[in-house]
């Protein structure tokens, strides 16, 4: 199964899809429409691959390109939606010409039909949110680490972690507001990247911890930290 990143096509070809800069060629487009349909979420795109395990097993996979993260936990939900999207792919390829199938290259990797037994239908859904965030995340953080520098009682950021000094200051904040406060700002400053308005209060991924529990538990040393 191939990494989901920015470099993938299929994240490239589903981002300008939703940036108005390319669209599907119908006989594609209709399975996507029956994706969004179907299940009440929001497809843009798919892409096949074929794999054979180590034990001469055929697999056909399925990559559904949606555009939130709360899309893919939609449809991960319930099992039962994978086997109804399996047999929808198998008939709706079954439907297509020689031709219809090679016109988008992400689509063409797709084993012959006449197949005896035809290999599992193995689906992931891949969010083009969770790429846009990852891309963002890298970009705003000498911006974080200005703002928590406003925040005397906080030490430093690491990651997506956010330490004070003291445990008691950990606390403290969390009851004050100051904490949220915080990742208000820091959310603020995600929205200025928010090119399709995906982010809110759920993409904030930060926790928050202490540097007397980072010398105390381990030993002052980030390696032992992120162990």
């Amino acid at each position: 199964m191939t990494m989901y990143n920015t470099t993938d096509k299929s994240y490239r070809q589903a981002r300008a899809i939703k940036a108005g800069t390319y669209r599907l060629p119908l006989v594609y487009q209709d399975f996507v429409d029956w994706l969004s349909r179907q299940f009440n979420v929001s497809v843009l795109d798919f892409a096949c691959e074929t794999k054979e395990t180590s034990k001469g097993l055929k697999q056909q996979l399925l990559y559904v390109i949606v555009e939130r993260v709360s899309d893919a936990a939609r449809l991960e939900s319930d099992r039962g939606n994978d086997i109804r999207i399996a047999h929808e792919f198998v008939s709706y390829f079954s439907s297509l010409d020689a031709e219809a199938r090679t016109i988008d290259p992400l689509k063409s990797n797709v084993f012959a039909l006449n197949t005896d037994p035809y290999p599992e239908v193995i689906i992931a859904y891949r969010p083009l949110e969770e790429i846009e965030k990852k891309i963002v995340d890298e970009k705003i953080k000498s911006e974080c680490h200005a703002v928590i520098r406003k925040y005397g009682e906080v030490w430093t950021m690491s990651d997506n972690v956010i330490f004070f000094y003291t445990d008691q200051q950990v606390m403290e904040n969390q009851i004050n507001g100051e904490a949220k406060k915080l990742l208000q700002e820091i959310l603020s400053i995600m929205k200025k990247y928010d090119e399709f308005g995906y982010f809110g209060t759920h993409s904030l991924s930060f926790r928050f911890d202490s540097k007397e529990s980072f010398d105390r538990d381990f030993q002052g040393n980030w390696y032992y930290y992120w162990k």
